[in-house]
């Protein structure tokens, strides 16, 4: 049997088993909404796991403060015993996302149950049927570490996904199957015939098994039409840094102080400044109309927060950009982490011998030079050398 049918089957199989359940074993929709609400908490704490080791690139774009900084960091922690890493360019991702995409499990599953509390606590949800339930959500539990174990591991899987499409297979469950646990909570507490709720729930979440299954085909389709529905994408692969140089290769870093200063500038240029002069106007207004000093100092109070967080934000997304990096020069140029031990891009030697070193404003106070080139569809910077003409032998028009 190929191995699309094996998993045809065992979907159908899987979402034979609510109805079996109620029919059989005396499950009542409070009983399903409950077991359902759980697998989808399960599907995306085992979908952050496996996210963390996704080998292709991520897919949003560099130029985000500090979530940007990771985009093209290659390299990361290895697993003992396996050939697993955590990819550094992953962590900050499963950090952002996952917080957001629980609250929204917790927010459905809270209107879910308290919509069928009164239900629960009747004898519809009994000491059998919680027994019934605690198996099928550890039937869940197991099922997912041993299809993470086969595979996501074992068969590779997680060579060939981004972090950003791991999340999303769990995401999409989360938010629409969420719904309609909330809708199905909603019609067992009106009194709704246990069928039509059993098969409206069940109908929705076989939706997302099925596409699963047929994943290949969806995504062809979608590159196919012309209207996208955004089922999936094929993620991007790193490619190759080839690390040999010419001899005498010399190391080159960036000066430290010149880059959180730099960090420091690039977070006050956020837009997000705005709201700390949005939060000095509102208090003058509020202390023109009689709010006194107190209002006053307190909006500037806030505004200076507000301004020292971004530019700590700023600060560290410079420095792991950039502080942990050394630019191996021999002929090209290769930015070495020294983090992780990874080279992260190669820069041939012509293009920066083209490229004129720039005086930016954390330049100027260090007598620094930074260089910017373009190369393999992204912007390289060697940002605060003390010496360009260490990696550009030309610097004169720079200086």
């Amino acid at each position: 049997m190929s191995g699309r049918r094996s998993s045809l089957l065992a979907v159908v199989l899987v979402d034979l088993v609510p109805f079996v359940g109620v029919a059989v074993l005396g499950w009542s929709p409070a009983a399903l909404v409950v077991v359902y609400w759980v697998e989808l908490g399960v599907d995306l704490g085992f979908a952050a796991l496996r996210a963390l080791f996704a080998r292709r690139p991520p897919e949003h774009e560099s130029d985000l403060l500090v979530l940007g900084a990771f985009r093209h960091r290659r390299g990361g922690l290895s697993v003992p015993g396996t050939a697993l890493h955590v990819q550094a360019a992953n962590v900050p991702v499963v950090v952002v996302l996952l917080p957001v995409f629980g609250a929204v499990w917790l927010l459905t599953g809270g209107v879910a149950l308290s919509g069928i509390e009164a239900t629960v606590a009747g004898e519809a949800f009994d000491g059998d049927v919680a027994l019934t339930a605690a198996l099928g959500i550890l039937g869940v539990v197991v099922g997912r570490g041993f299809e993470t174990a086969t595979d996501y591991v074992l068969e590779g899987r997680y060579e060939s996904v981004s972090v950003q499409g791991v999340l999303q297979s769990a995401a999409w469950p989360v938010m629409v199957v969420g719904l309609a646990l909330v809708l199905s909570g909603a019609a067992a507490t009106s009194g709704a015939p246990a069928t039509v709720v059993l098969v409206a729930l069940v109908g929705t979440k076989s939706l997302f098994d099925l596409a699963g299954v047929y994943r290949d085909r969806l995504v062809a389709f979608d590159e196919r039409s012309s209207l996208s529905f955004g089922w999936a994408s094929e993620p991007g692969e790193w490619s190759t840094v080839e690390t040999d140089l010419r001899e005498p290769v010399t190391t080159v870093r960036s000066r430290w102080p010149a880059v959180l200063l730099d960090g420091v500038l690039r977070g006050l240029r956020t837009e997000a400044t705005g709201l700390a002069g949005l939060l000095v106007v509102v208090a003058l207004v509020l202390a023109a109309l009689g709010g006194g000093v107190e209002v006053l100092l307190l909006g500037a109070g806030g505004a200076a927060v507000v301004l020292a967080f971004l530019a700590a934000l700023g600060a560290v997304d410079r420095a792991v950009r950039h502080l942990t990096m050394e630019y191996r020069v021999g002929g090209d140029v290769v930015g070495y982490d020294r983090l992780f031990g990874t080279a992260q891009w190669r820069v041939p030697g012509w293009k920066l011998a083209r490229c004129e070193p720039r005086r930016t404003l954390a330049d100027r106070p260090f007598g620094t030079r930074t260089l910017v080139v373009e190369h393999d569809g992204r912007t390289v910077r060697l940002p605060h050398l003390r010496d360009p003409s260490a990696v550009v032998p030309d610097t004169s028009r720079g200086r």
